[in-house]
C-alpha cells in the first residue's frame, strides 16, 4: 500500500465516522481530514454545493470536429483558443468568487455560479456578457466554422468533485459534479429541446419549474473588450512509466501525436446520481460521490500500469465518461503511424479487456455493467488552456470527433466497441468479422461482447493449457490478441 492510499483509508475512515460539517468551498476528502500533512500529495477532494450550474455550447461544423486534414484542425484548434479567451473574459467580469470554470470540453463550457435560487439576475447577465465576448471573438464571418452559440443553467443541489490525475499533471485533473442540476444544463442543451442560438434556458429548482428562455443575442455594434492578461505559461515535464507527461503547451504550438482515442462512457449512472437525490439522504449521496472518487483512483491505477510497449495521455473525465489518448513505442521508432496500424487489429480489445480486468480484480464488478466503447486512430493535436490560472488540456484531430460521435451513436449496449469503417478496413480478417453493422450507420460498426469473445478464441486457437478471461477460455500464454505483423 502507497503513501496515497493509506491516507486515503484514514480520510474515509474519519469522514464516515465522524460528524463534520459540510458547507461549499470546505474539502472534506483531504489530508487534513485525517491530519495527515503530506505537502507532495494531492487528494481527491468534493464539494456540497447549492447553487447554479451552467452550460454553453458552441455548435462547431462537422468537418472541423472531425478533420483530416492539418488545417483544419488548425482551425478548430484556434477557435478553442479564441473560446477560452472569451470565457476568461466573461469570468473576470464576474464579482469575486461568484463565478468558476469547472469544466472545458471543447465545444461544451460548464460553470458554477454561486448565486441563490431567487438570484436568476446574475446568471441572465453573465450568459449576456459570456455571448458578446464568444461573438467579439469568434463570430468574425460566415465562413468561420462555427455555426450557433447557445446556454443553459439550472439552481439546485450538488457534489463537485475533483480527482487528480494519474500522472499528476493540472491540465489533466478531473472536476466532476453529480446531481440533476449538474446534468439537465447540457441534456437540454444536446437533446431535441435545444434553446435557439444565442438564448439562455434556465429554471429554478432541480428538474421541477419550467424552463424560461431568455434572448442573449449580442448588439450588432457590440464593443469588443479585452484588457486582461491572455498569456500561457508554458511547464515541461518528464516522462513517467506508464504515463505520458506532456507539456501545456499553448494552441498556438500544440504538441502533435499519432495514436488512438478512447472513451468509455459509462450509462445509467446519472439514473443512479437522481435516485440519490431525490431519497433526499446526504449520506446517500456522499457515498457515492466517495464511491465514484474511489471508482475513478482505481481507473487512475490501470492508466499507470497499463499495456506494454503502450504510453498513455491523461485528459480530464467528461462527466462519467473516461477520455484518454494511448500510442504504441518502441526504441527503435518511438511514436509513428506505421505503430498504429500493425495494432489496429489487436490493441482495442487489449484495451476492453485490460479495463475489464483490471476493475474486476479491484472489485469493482458493480461499475462494469453499462459502458459504451469508442476508439479511432489518427494525428491528435494536444495542447493546454487556463483560465484563473487553471489549465484546461484539449485535443483535436480527426480521432477525436470520431471516437465522441461514435461513443453517442443510439443503437448502443452496455460492452460495445464502436469504430469507425476507416479504421475497421485496415485490422486482419479475425478483427474485421467482429464488428458487424448497426443501427443503419453509414461509417460506424460495432463489436459485442460475443463477438469480441469468439474472434479472439478463433485467432488464438484452444490449447490444453488455457485461462479464463471475463468468462471466456483462451490460451494461458496469450490472453489477448497477439499483435499482428
Amino acid at each position: 500500500m502507497n503513501k496515497w492510499q493509506q491516507i486515503r483509508q484514514q480520510s474515509l475512515a474519519y469522514i464516515l465516522q465522524n460528524d463534520i460539517p459540510r458547507n461549499f468551498g470546505e474539502l472534506v476528502l483531504n489530508k487534513e481530514a485525517a491530519y495527515a500533512h503530506e505537502d507532495d500529495i494531492e487528494a481527491p477532494s468534493y464539494n456540497l454545493a447549492n447553487g447554479w450550474h451552467f452550460y454553453a455550447y458552441l455548435a462547431v461544423a462537422p468537418n472541423l470536429q472531425k478533420a483530416e486534414k492539418s488545417p483544419l484542425t488548425e482551425r478548430l484548434v484556434s477557435i478553442y483558443d479564441d473560446y477560452t479567451k472569451a470565457a476568461k473574459s466573461a469570468t473576470a467580469k464576474a464579482p469575486d468568487g461568484k463565478v468558476a470554470l469547472l469544466e472545458h470540453q471543447g465545444v461544451l463550457l460548464h460553470f458554477y455560479l454561486d448565486y441563490g435560487k431567487e438570484e436568476y439576475k446574475p446568471v441572465i447577465a453573465f450568459a449576456k456578457e459570456l455571448s458578446e465576448f464568444v461573438k467579439d471573438r469568434i463570430f468574425k464571418d460566415k465562413e468561420d466554422g462555427v455555426v450557433g452559440f447557445k446556454m443553459a443553467a439550472e439552481f439546485g443541489r450538488s457534489i463537485i468533485i475533483k480527482v487528480p490525475s494519474a500522472s499528476g499533471e493540472r491540465a489533466a485533473h478531473s472536476r466532476i459534479s453529480l446531481g440533476p442540476s449538474a446534468n439537465d444544463p447540457a441534456r437540454k442543451l444536446l437533446g431535441g429541446q435545444a434553446p435557439r442560438s444565442w438564448h439562455l434556458a434556465y429554471r429554478t429548482s432541480d428538474g421541477v419549474a419550467p424552463w424560461v428562455d431568455v434572448d442573449c443575442t449580442p448588439p450588432k455594434t457590440a464593443e469588443v473588450r479585452f484588457s486582461i492578461d491572455e498569456g500561457t505559461k508554458l511547464q515541461y515535464l518528464v516522462l513517467n512509466t506508464g504515463i505520458e507527461k506532456v507539456p501545456d503547451n499553448p494552441p498556438e504550438h500544440p504538441a502533435i501525436y499519432y495514436g488512438f482515442v478512447f472513451r468509455a462512457d459509462m450509462d445509467g449512472f446519472t439514473d443512479r446520481v437522481k435516485s440519490a437525490f431525490a431519497k433526499n439522504n446526504q449520506s446517500d449521496i456522499e457515498r457515492l460521490a466517495l464511491d465514484f472518487i474511489n471508482f475513478m483512483e482505481d481507473v487512475n491505477d490501470w492508466q499507470q500500469s497499463f499495456i506494454p510497449g503502450h504510453k498513455v495521455i491523461v485528459f480530464p473525465w467528461a462527466g462519467d465518461c473516461c477520455n484518454m489518448i494511448t500510442y504504441p513505442v518502441d526504441a527503435t521508432n518511438g511514436n509513428n503511424g506505421n505503430l498504429v496500424e500493425k495494432c489496429l487489429s489487436s490493441f482495442p480489445t487489449q484495451m476492453i479487456l485490460s479495463w475489464r480486468d483490471h476493475l474486476t480484480a479491484k472489485n469493482r464488478r458493480n461499475w462494469l455493467s453499462g459502458w459504451t466503447y469508442g476508439m479511432a486512430s489518427g494525428s491528435i493535436k494536444v495542447f493546454s488552456v487556463f483560465v484563473d490560472n487553471v489549465p484546461y488540456r484539449l485535443m483535436a484531430g480527426w480521432p477525436v470527433g470520431i471516437s465522441q460521435e461514435g461513443v453517442n451513436l443510439d443503437g448502443t449496449k452496455p460492452d460495445d466497441l464502436i469504430m469507425h469503417d476507416d479504421d475497421i478496413n485496415e485490422m486482419d480478417d479475425y478483427a474485421k468479422k467482429s464488428f458487424s453493422p448497426f443501427g443503419g450507420y453509414e461509417h460506424y460498426k460495432k463489436q459485442d461482447k460475443n463477438s469480441r469473445q469468439n474472434a479472439i478464441i478463433t485467432k488464438v486457437g484452444r490449447s490444453a493449457k488455457e485461462t479464463v478471461v471475463n468468462g471466456f477460455s483462451v490460451p494461458k500464454s496469450k490472453p489477448y490478441f497477439p499483435e499482428s505483423k
